[in-house]
């Protein structure tokens, strides 16, 4: 079940921020969690609370749309191309 938040800025959700994450990389994948955070501050033209920020991070990697590699880098998680039903 999805709790709405009856904030009046959309772009402060934890659903705002989960989906420009998800934009910014899938142009620009590999990034480090200080440059993604930079690079979403810059997007947005405001500093991003880092609570909402991490809360964002969490539910893209539950929802298996981000992976994280053992260097730390983010990646928008790709669904192989050759599905066979």
């Amino acid at each position: 079940m999805l709790l709405l938040d009856l904030n009046k800025a959309p772009q402060d959700t934890v659903y705002y921020l989960s989906a420009v994450v998800e934009e910014i990389l899938s142009i620009d994948s590999g990034l480090d969690y200080s440059s993604l955070m930079n690079k979403l501050n810059d997007q947005l033209r405001m500093n991003v609370n880092p609570t909402f920020f991490n809360l964002a991070l969490s539910f893209l990697y539950l929802l298996d749309k981000i992976v994280i590699n053992e260097r730390g880098e983010l990646y928008v998680h790709q669904e192989p191309k050759n599905h066979k039903f």
